[in-house]
């Protein structure tokens, strides 16, 4: 088969600088036979044993570099700490701002507002998760450039808040049952309580 390459005048001027005599297309053919020899062998030689040992000496510090992190476990697991560190104050202060996001269909800003709250013991937010898989982001920048980077931050983001929502809001939604149904306890009691009252009596100076 006959095909045509292209080579820089400067490689082929140096080239025959060094070897006026030098076959340019001889040169091509021994070059391209040594790289497909290479290639071969690389194939038959190379063994899954060899290439497990390569991937994991030259794997990313950190995490598998190679899986992304799972945000919405740890979007849940912080999620948890978060409902169980945070203040009655602060959750009321959460439930008007859960309903006026809800409203306009905004509900993901709110942990945006409401992320901190707790951090002071300990409770960890996606800042953190996302200093702690760092790594993985410079992975992504290193493949596909800070463009890529910057969308594996929104999509890491975007999936830790939705997922940290769905738990608080189940935590809201019980929370408030549970309230109406102790709500609705406390008025049967007082209905017990007033049908089961004694009857008026007239006292003794009235009686006469």
């Amino acid at each position: 088969m006959r095909i045509g390459i292209n080579v820089p005048n400067e490689v082929i001027n140096t080239i025959k600088e060094l070897d006026p005599e030098a076959n340019i297309s001889q040169i091509c053919r021994e070059a391209l036979s040594s790289h497909a020899a290479a290639a071969k062998r690389a194939q038959t030689e190379i063994t899954d044993e060899d290439m497990d040992e390569i991937v994991e000496r030259l794997e990313w510090p950190g995490s598998h570099p190679y899986i992304e992190p799972d945000w919405a476990t740890y979007a849940w697991q912080d999620a948890q700490d978060w409902v169980k560190a945070i203040a009655p104050r602060d959750w009321y202060y959460f439930l008007c701002g859960y309903d006026h996001y809800k409203e306009s269909s905004r509900e993901l800003y709110m942990y945006a507002q409401f992320r901190g709250i707790g951090n002071h013991k300990g409770v960890k937010s996606y800042i953190d998760r996302f200093m702690e898989n760092d790594d993985w982001f410079w992975r992504e920048a290193v493949i596909g450039g800070n463009l890529a980077r910057q969308k594996a931050h929104e999509k890491a983001e975007n999936d830790y808040m939705r997922t940290w929502l769905a738990y608080v809001n189940e935590v809201r939604r019980k929370w408030l049952r549970n309230r109406a149904k102790e709500g609705e306890k406390a008025l049967a009691g007082r209905q017990r309580a007033w049908l089961s009252r004694p009857e008026p009596e007239v006292p003794p100076q009235l009686q006469n």
